[in-house]
């Protein structure tokens, strides 16, 4: 068994089959359409920078499904949200503190760790993001987040 665990290719029912994970047109190869569960081990609150408001944690992924598992290199995960605003109205309608040990489901784009240069407590992390429509959603306190739009 590899040292991330095992990970599940998009489709389950036949090789043949489409991935049916949403794909973004422009995506790097070197990224993965990703859908699992993520637990949260750190709780960041809402960042504010270049690419607008996140909110962001710090945690373990369990994936589910990824359109490119070759590419998953840690389960060790900085997830960020984006929060609607003006300017980017695809996202979370408010921050939704997660508390830690809180499991919530994610689907978006998931960057390794050796492409994404992120870390936390326990070393190299790789960021989930997009986690709203054109490609993901999140899945907090039962209620499933996609878009909010005209904010």
């Amino acid at each position: 068994m590899s040292p991330i665990g095992s990970v599940s290719p998009a489709s389950s029912a036949t090789p043949d089959e489409p991935v049916s994970l949403p794909h973004l047109p422009g995506r790097p190869g070197d990224t993965s359409e990703i859908e699992g569960t993520f637990r949260v081990t750190r709780y960041g609150g809402l960042e504010v920078g270049r690419s607008g408001t996140h909110e962001v944690a710090e945690g373990v992924l369990t994936v589910r499904r990824a359109a490119h598992p070759e590419v998953v290199d840690t389960l060790n995960v900085h997830l960020a949200m984006n929060v609607a605003s003006r300017r980017d109205p695809h996202g979370l309608p408010r921050e939704l503190p997660l508390r830690v040990g809180e499991v919530i489901e994610v689907e978006g784009e998931y960057i390794p760790a050796r492409k994404a240069h992120a870390h936390n407590a326990q070393g190299p992390a790789a960021v989930v993001h997009f986690t709203h429509t054109p490609g993901g959603f999140v899945v907090v306190g039962g209620v499933t987040y996609r878009v909010v739009s005209g904010v």
